[in-house]
């Protein structure tokens, strides 16, 4: 578990580590739940953030606030890879 934690320690992504061990832990929850539930989170998550960075076309574009100014499906493409 320790290899785990150090691999994942990032400010981001350390709570829903531990959101995973109190429903595993306390909850009684197999892993499949576990993942079918962090499955939707995150799909629910990437498709947000599009819809985010699709409305904020009038900011300027840039490495800074992540818009590179493509548009249509090969932003959507450039987004998920």
């Amino acid at each position: 578990m320790a290899i785990l934690v150090n691999s994942m320690w990032d400010k981001q992504l350390i709570p829903f580590f531990f959101i995973g061990f109190i429903l595993a832990a306390y909850l009684n929850l197999g892993t499949m739940p576990i993942a079918v539930l962090g499955a939707a989170i995150a799909v629910y998550y990437v498709l947000t953030d599009f819809s985010k960075r699709k409305n904020n076309k009038n900011n300027p574009s840039g490495p800074a606030t992540g818009d590179t100014g493509k548009t249509g499906s090969k932003e959507m493409e450039d987004f998920l890879s």
